[in-house]
């Protein structure tokens, strides 16, 4: 979980900004912006129509909250018929650097970096990393200790999360980043997308091959091994030592277990207790002797 520090400003005088009269159950202080399930004293999130019915008022923690309709709830609310549309408002208005991209060649040479390869400014690189050659790094990426990422790939991009404003789409914030932890290694032409109001995760000594594309908010465990043309959807979380074989799909939002196999060519649409081994489309539990790789 991530939070947006702003400067700190009334809510009326925030819609005022942006010239908006929703309604406010009371008047308060913000001074960050963040997801609906981070706990502190002034921050503001929202819980779009999708996820409306399905969570729990136990589990919102924001202390102001942007709902499409009334709820019975002891926090304050901001009563919207399109929540996550006003959050992205805010954030655009509000949010220093909001749409700021800078590229530029690396000032300390603790880690190695191919042709062709663009870092951003807001990224970090930590000591013994290997970059291939044109590679892109974007904004709010951090590349731990000995990671290696392969020649072609692309790591912390804006990913698709379209909502409907008057009947057209449009792609939703993506505020978080990418971190990568030690000694994990990413192969060519991989794409690694950065979260929208968290960051998204790869694990340490963790190997992904080449061509995968990790969705935002996906966070992958530790010592995972993803084979080549993976497709894992924005906000599934994997446990330790998962093994995923080539061409499988997982869908969004899932969690996977510790040691889970998935094999060649699975689509898993459902969450993975530990120990499970899956293959087939949809994914059915079978029994694997040996290692999938």
């Amino acid at each position: 979980m991530t939070k947006f520090n702003i400067k700190k400003i009334l809510l009326k005088d925030l819609l005022r900004l942006i010239d908006d009269k929703s309604y406010i159950k009371k008047n308060q202080y913000i001074h960050s912006l963040s997801s609906f399930d981070l706990n502190l004293t002034n921050n503001l999130a929202f819980i779009d129509k999708v996820k409306f019915n399905k969570i729990k008022i136990s589990d919102v923690k924001a202390s102001c909250i942007i709902v499409p309709k009334k709820i019975n709830s002891y926090k304050n609310i901001i009563i919207n018929k399109n929540p996550r549309f006003l959050f992205e408002k805010i954030c655009r208005k509000i949010i220093k650097n909001y749409n700021e991209e800078i590229f530029v060649e690396p000032i300390k040479k603790n880690y190695q970096v191919g042709k062709g390869t663009l870092i951003s400014k807001f990224s970090k690189i930590e000591d013994g990393v290997k970059i291939g050659d044109n590679v892109i790094i974007y904004k709010n990426t951090h590349i731990k200790k000995n990671a290696i990422i392969s020649s072609g790939s692309v790591i912390g991009n804006v990913g698709v999360g379209p909502y409907l404003v008057n009947g057209k789409y449009v792609n939703c914030t993506h505020l978080g980043g990418v971190i990568i932890e030690k000694n994990s290694y990413i192969g060519s032409n991989t794409v690694i997308t950065r979260g929208t109001l968290s960051n998204t995760i790869i694990g340490e000594n963790t190997y992904i091959s080449n061509l995968v594309n990790i969705g935002h908010n996906v966070k992958i465990g530790k010592y995972n091994l993803i084979s080549s043309s993976v497709c894992v959807g924005g906000g599934t979380k994997t446990g330790k030592k998962v093994e995923i074989a080539l061409g499988s799909t997982i869908n969004a939002n899932l969690k996977i277990g510790n040691n889970c196999k998935i094999a060649i060519n699975t689509n898993v649409i459902k969450n993975l207790k530990n120990n499970e081994h899956v293959f087939g489309n949809p994914a059915k539990r079978i029994f694997l002797t040996k290692n999938i790789f």
